[in-house]
């Protein structure tokens, strides 16, 4: 079984009664990376807390179990919009954008160069993207 990684966004219902859908199911890979694996076994964590709740209480409804979306937004998912329309500016770059970042950071590293270098050298070519940045650093994302 093969597939695309799903970076279009989270889905928008991630319970019903009785059920959560989590990690690539839910579409909780990172939207800049397609990373998942982090954001499953987070998922994971939250939901098996609020399912085990919600069983000892004898509550598995939508309403109960919607507390798994709650804390997935706040803890993770909170910043996916913000991340999604950095990915989308950075994909606008032209070739020759992105060859020349890649120039740039050859000659400014002698190290293996990371997400991160990467991350801040597009920032620095299309500053528009700060705005994003600036909504995810004001909700603490990367602390």
């Amino acid at each position: 079984v093969v597939g695309a990684v799903p970076i279009s966004g989270t889905i928008s219902q991630l319970t019903q009664d009785g059920f959560m859908v989590i990690g690539d199911a839910a579409h909780l890979n990172d939207p800049v990376s397609g990373g998942g694996i982090i954001n499953a076994m987070i998922s994971g964590q939250i939901a098996g807390e609020v399912a085990g709740k919600a069983i000892i209480d004898g509550d598995v409804s939508q309403a109960v179990l919607d507390d798994y979306s709650q804390q997935w937004h706040k803890e993770i998912g909170r910043t996916f919009r913000h991340l999604k329309t950095i990915r989308e500016g950075v994909l606008k770059f032209s070739d020759n954008t992105l060859n020349d970042i890649a120039r740039m950071l050859s000659k400014i590293y002698s190290r293996k160069i990371g997400m991160v270098d990467l991350f801040w050298t597009a920032l620095k070519n299309e500053p528009r993207l700060l705005l994003e940045l600036r909504h995810l650093i004001s909700i603490g994302w990367g602390q």
